[in-house]
């Protein structure tokens, strides 16, 4: 079984694989990252960025309701 970056869930693949695939956001108009820390241990983070209006082609096949 794969996960959404097409890797197996366990071993070094996986944060590779986000690596890769989140590195392409970094120069994105309006990405941002925010990180949590407790003391010097990262404990959670999100990013994302803006979408340019039209440039919705992945909410493909998303219903609501």
């Amino acid at each position: 079984m794969t996960d959404a970056y097409d890797v197996e869930p366990a071993g070094r693949q996986k944060p590779i694989a986000f690596a890769g695939r989140v590195r392409n956001q970094f120069d994105r108009p309006g990405f941002d990252l925010v990180t949590a820390y407790e003391g010097e241990i990262l404990i959670g983070f999100a990013l994302g960025y803006t979408l340019r209006a039209g440039d919705t082609h992945w909410w493909g096949g998303v219903q609501t309701g």
